[in-house]
């Protein structure tokens, strides 16, 4: 069963108040393993929060940055979370000394430095053994997309990086994989990371990194952590911004057989916060 708490709040009050709590949550994993591990988002909960995440006062060389997802575009794509991460970070000591662990599902490292020239941020790529193999998917994205044959090249190479990944986070938080803090945004459809609706891969799959050759929002192509890596983090922050994310938090919160992944990972995770402007609450307690 869930430990639930809910708080409705403006967006900023609510950026600050999540970046508050992870850190009160890092201090209570370094006090116990010495690290802290976090998964993060992106969109506009990337937007609001990382700002207000790379001027806490933590260890940052004792941290881990994961991505929930990705998409397998390249760094300087608008669509690329990790892309924007780096934008928001760039030039803070944060991004020197923090680990962050980019989810490779196609650009290699040298594009770091497109991002970000001024950043020496140390990334664990799960690309620095395989770069060839992250190349190779990004090529069939760009240049063969219509292809049968690069099609299933590329999800080789997805799948691979799916497996690397799985890799980096269980050499970082053990097996079985678990996170410290998962923060979550949320899809006007109720979709966690890159876990839609009535799709195949939302929650059946066993692995820790899933590979998605066919989401039903573009790009079609990411990575995403599994439903279980989520779900199995000490700590899941789920927050939602937008009369557009009403409906389905109404459902998370409220309908106790709803099967929406976001409303899945508030009755299944083991701790759950949930951060909410006025317009994603304002469905709450009407039906």
């Amino acid at each position: 069963m869930s430990l639930r708490e809910l708080q409705v709040g403006t967006r900023d009050v609510l950026a600050a108040e999540i970046v508050r709590r992870i850190v009160q949550s890092a201090h209570a994993a370094l006090g116990v393993r010495d690290v802290f591990t976090l998964a993060i988002p992106g969109g506009s909960v990337a937007e609001l929060c990382l700002p207000h995440l790379v001027v806490a006062d933590l260890p940052w060389e004792k941290v881990h940055i994961f991505w929930v997802d990705e998409r397998v575009v390249p760094l300087t794509d608008i669509n690329s979370n990790a892309g924007q991460a780096f934008r928001l970070w760039e030039g803070t000591h944060f991004a020197t000394a923090a680990h962050l662990h980019v989810m490779f599902g196609g650009p290699h490292r040298s594009q770091l430095a497109q991002v970000s020239e001024n950043s020496s941020a140390s990334v664990a790529t799960t690309a620095r053994d395989s770069e060839n193999s992250s190349a190779s998917a990004s090529t069939t994205v760009r240049d063969s997309a219509n292809s049968s044959a690069s099609a299933s090249i590329m999800a080789r190479d997805m799948d691979n990086a799916a497996r690397q990944y799985s890799a980096e986070l269980a050499a970082i938080a053990n097996l079985p994989i678990t996170l410290d803090v998962a923060l979550l945004g949320v899809g006007e459809d109720g979709h966690i990371a890159s876990l839609f609706p009535n799709h195949a891969l939302a929650f059946g799959s066993e692995r820790a990194v899933i590979a998605v050759t066919d989401s039903p929002k573009p790009p079609a192509q990411r990575l995403s952590l599994s439903f279980g890596v989520i779900a199995g983090s000490r700590e899941v922050m789920v927050a939602a911004f937008g009369k557009g994310k009403a409906e389905v938090m109404q459902q998370a919160l409220e309908n106790a057989t709803a099967e929406i992944p976001v409303a899945r990972i508030v009755r299944q995770a083991t701790q759950v916060r949930v951060f909410l402007d006025a317009e994603a609450a304002s469905e709450l307690h009407k039906k």
